[in-house]
């Protein structure tokens, strides 16, 4: 992907994943405390199970390509329905796990979840579907009418009259009107999508099944872990800031949406120029790394709120785990074009195995800030099976 050519890819995702970093610097300063963290548990709910509307809809949509192509974009929109069943039996369940909603599970809070997590998995659908047939010109004006829509509208409410509650309907709101817009965006081409149930060419969806519960299981204890460990003050620091490491994360996003759609569109596989900006991601990420290691409490304080200050440790952290997520993404994108399931089926293995428990452990035991520092490696695991299985013969993807 050209220069000139990914200028366009990276606005639209800056929108995108630029979203979640405002929306939790509106949360922050319009939210009370027990409103941020109830919101702050239902989005880490949603947040957990969204590695699997990744790893089964969103990743195979994204590079799927062939003769099969049109019936795998089919297979993937059979499999977000069957998400969203899997997700409306479970979640009343799994709350459980989460110390901010104890008191609080009603079958109120079990809707608004579901709408919130559907709605969720509709825009992201939609806009990797539109980004897959249409590319990322198509999707730039609803990511940015989502976007205006969203802050102005709160901002038009006023934190008076805001809690948890609205804040979640009108995430819900936009999510819905820009699926529509991409809906009405891709019709013209929706008659290359063959919607069928998963045969034997699902293997391409399901080679990412195994990789998609590792990282759910990986995420999920991460975050009801710091959830107990650390509060539901705790827990809304780690979200938000999570949420302002997205520069880097911005590349790992661009390399597993609109570059894996543009390698499936043209039949391409990767090239050199990853391994510039990969070098480039290393020696920009170091540097704020150290930025982040010395002025941890001010840039908090300045982004956030006092409050979360104090908290300042979980920024170089955080960072850290979105520069390895960023510099192994490469990695993923060769193993899911390649078609190589022995590799991912590797991968999540050694994260159930090896790494899950190894984060229990020390969350249950109260080395919170211990499991994050984990957690934020936990990436480095692809390097680990990419040097196993690699052979004299085989390129390494990052060159």
């Amino acid at each position: 992907m050209k220069l000139p050519k990914a200028v366009l890819p990276l606005c639209e995702q800056a929108f995108a994943s630029g979203f979640t970093f405002c929306l939790f610097l509106a949360a922050v300063r319009l939210l009370d405390q027990p409103a941020l963290e109830l919101y702050t548990a239902l989005f880490s709910l949603n947040q957990s199970f969204s590695f699997f509307l990744f790893g089964l809809v969103l990743l195979p949509m994204a590079s799927s390509t062939g003769v099969n192509a049109g019936k795998q974009l089919g297979i993937s929109i059979v499999l977000l329905g069957v998400l969203l069943l899997g997700f409306a039996l479970v979640s009343p369940l799994v709350m459980h796990f989460f110390a901010s909603f104890e008191g609080r599970i009603t079958q109120q809070l079990w809707l608004l979840s579901f709408g919130f997590f559907a709605s969720q998995c509709m825009y992201e659908a939609t806009r990797w579907l539109t980004i897959r047939l249409k590319g990322a010109r198509a999707a730039f004006v609803v990511t940015l009418t989502r976007f205006a829509l969203f802050f102005s509208g709160i901002l038009l409410i006023g934190a008076d009259h805001l809690d948890a509650l609205s804040f979640v309907i009108a995430q819900v709101a936009v999510n819905v009107i820009a699926m529509i817009g991409f809906i009405f965006t891709s019709r013209a081409l929706f008659h290359e999508i063959r919607v069928v149930l998963p045969d034997r060419t699902a293997i391409h969806h399901l080679s990412n099944f195994g990789t998609a519960v590792a990282n759910f299981l990986t995420n999920f204890a991460t975050v009801a872990l710091v959830d107990r460990g650390l509060g539901g003050a705790g827990l809304a620091a780690f979200q938000a800031l999570r949420s302002a490491t997205n520069p880097i994360g911005l590349l790992s996003q661009v390399i597993d949406n609109h570059l894996s759609a543009d390698l499936a569109r043209s039949g391409r596989s990767l090239t050199n120029s990853i391994g510039y900006a990969m070098r480039f991601a290393l020696i920009a990420s170091i540097v704020l790394l150290l930025l982040t290691t010395f002025l941890g409490p001010l840039i908090v304080d300045l982004l956030f709120s006092e409050d979360l200050a104090k908290y300042w440790v979980l920024l170089p952290l955080l960072l850290m785990a979105s520069l390895a997520h960023a510099l192994t993404r490469p990695i993923f994108v060769n193993w899911r074009l390649a078609g190589d399931t022995g590799a991912l089926n590797l991968y999540s293995q050694l994260l159930i195995v090896a790494v899950l428990p190894a984060l229990v452990l020390l969350g249950w035991t109260g080395w919170t800030l211990v499991m994050i520092a984990l957690f934020a490696l936990l990436p480095v695991t692809a390097l680990v099976v990419n040097y196993l299985r690699r052979t004299p013969q085989s390129k390494d993807p990052i060159q």
